[in-house]
């Protein structure tokens, strides 16, 4: 039976690891992104792709139509012939085959153009995102495992989350003074008040909680504590409470 020693993880080890997960989160996004150069070059090649009347999958169809059209051109002189007009001025109807569908037209293939663009942008964006998060969380649990302190892993879970940073809209004041409620408010989880001006947009955070040592109000995306100050009286209290 191996000892506890042996089955436990180096530094080196975790190190070695550590070098290993981000080397595949670069291929990964490396991936991604060859991945979208591809469909770029796939989106392109269709909006520029032309078709000929006499392609094999539609030939015999193409050559029907030409033959109807004969047969009516046929009967167009008859009716004309006896009427005793010109054979100069006899009309004739005609078949057209166009080579292109909706990206014959310019202004259509910007429009498909810009929509492919920005369905292939969000794709990559979610797929880069997907692929930190995962580094994250291998790094995390790597992390985790060679942490043994209280005040490192306090340290780790006080480190803000995106849905910290970054809350939700929930209402919007106009430059007149005018405020448009966008969402209910929530009394757990306050929002953003956006505030437009002639030079763009501001936003004011509003509060979420209070620091657990001096009770003031901490900014959104603080963690626990309001300042480094109320962090380092927090530390020196613990370990005073150690000793």
């Amino acid at each position: 039976m191996p000892s506890s020693d042996e089955s436990k993880m180096t530094t080196k080890e975790r190190e070695e690891l550590r070098k290993l997960v981000r080397q595949r989160a670069k291929l990964a996004v490396d991936a991604v992104l060859t991945r979208a150069a591809d469909m770029r070059a796939e989106v392109e090649a269709r909006l520029a792709a032309t078709f000929r009347k006499d392609d094999e999958r539609w030939a015999a169809a193409a050559a029907k139509a030409d033959k109807a059209v004969e047969e009516v051109n046929v009967q167009i002189a008859e009716c004309f012939r006896e009427q005793g007009v010109p054979q100069q001025f006899w009309p004739r109807m005609t078949s057209y085959f166009l080579e292109r569908g909706e990206n014959g037209s310019r202004q259509r293939r910007q429009e498909l153009h810009r929509a492919a663009e920005a369905a292939i942008d969000a794709m990559v964006r979610t797929a880069k995102l997907e692929v930190q998060r995962n580094e994250e969380r291998q790094l995390t649990q790597l992390a985790m495992g060679g942490i043994t302190t209280a005040e490192a892993r306090s340290y780790l879970e006080n480190m803000p989350v995106p849905e910290q940073l970054l809350l939700p809209i929930r209402q919007v004041q106009l430059t007149g003074g005018e405020i448009v409620v966008l969402e209910a408010e929530e009394t757990v989880t306050p929002g953003v008040l956006v505030t437009v001006e002639r030079n763009g947009v501001t936003e004011e955070r509003v509060n979420c909680h209070t620091c657990i040592v001096c009770t003031r109000k901490v900014v959104a995306g603080r963690g626990l504590y309001c300042s480094d100050a109320c962090w380092q009286a927090a530390y020196r209290k613990r370990h005073r409470a150690a000793k």
